[in-house]
């Protein structure tokens, strides 16, 4: 078992990272994934800070809109968008619908986007082990 002992980078990494375990847990849903998007993505967010800081800052903090890069709002939009029973604030979730469309207007931006997202994935899938045995 891992632990990690860092002061955490990212200010994604609050307390209510800590949820999503809880609440896949918890869910009388059969895709308990549905209930808690925002805050996986969140967690993931938060770890990427610790594991992958060269991938997390080109992700999550290049170009930032709302508080988050472009790639972050843009691969993110599918949770966000939908995320207002999650308590997101209609102007972060307008600032991940807005990005989305732009970057999918743009040939470029959106490679970059897809790139940034694999990197991060890549880096991440890493660490899946020791992940997933953090309780």
């Amino acid at each position: 078992s891992v632990v990690l002992h860092l002061q955490a980078p990212d200010p994604a990494c609050t307390p209510s990272t800590c949820q999503a375990r809880t609440l896949l847990a918890l869910s009388p849903q059969p895709f308990p994934g549905e209930d808690c998007l925002v805050e996986e993505l969140e967690e993931k967010r938060c770890l990427a800070s610790f594991l992958c800081r060269e991938e997390h800052a080109g992700f999550y903090q290049k170009d930032p809109v709302a508080g988050k890069g472009t790639c972050a709002l843009w691969a993110e939009a599918f949770a966000f968008a939908a995320g207002l029973k999650h308590g997101v604030s209609p102007e972060l979730r307008e600032a991940h619908i807005e990005t989305k469309l732009k970057i999918e207007s743009d040939a470029g931006r959106l490679a970059t986007c897809r790139q940034q997202s694999h990197q991060l994935t890549r880096c991440m899938s890493k660490y899946l082990t020791y992940i997933q045995e953090i309780p």
